[in-house]
């Protein structure tokens, strides 16, 4: 049985999700150890917001809303109904 393009792509997206979740948690478990005013803080401190935005706008908007449309495509594709209304 073929594998729906429309599930790989779901698949990719959601381990793209989660690894940017890891790093956000790494940096900010590096962040706790820091030292305030070192270098170390800053660069970890600037990684941790930078990474603060992909994880809001990956995991509350685009996930739940594209990554839900790609699983329905593919289910679609998976049950063999015709995906042209």
């Amino acid at each position: 049985m073929e594998i729906s393009p429309y599930l790989w792509l779901a698949g990719f997206l959601t381990m793209l999700m989660v690894l940017i979740f890891i790093a956000w948690i790494l940096a900010q478990l590096v962040l706790s150890k820091a030292e305030p005013g070192t270098d170390e803080h800053k660069i970890v401190k600037w990684w941790a917001n930078l990474l603060s935005w992909p994880v809001a706008i990956v995991g509350y908007i685009f996930l739940p809303v594209i990554g839900g449309l790609f699983l329905f495509f593919s289910v679609v594709h998976l049950i063999g109904w015709p995906l042209s209304w």
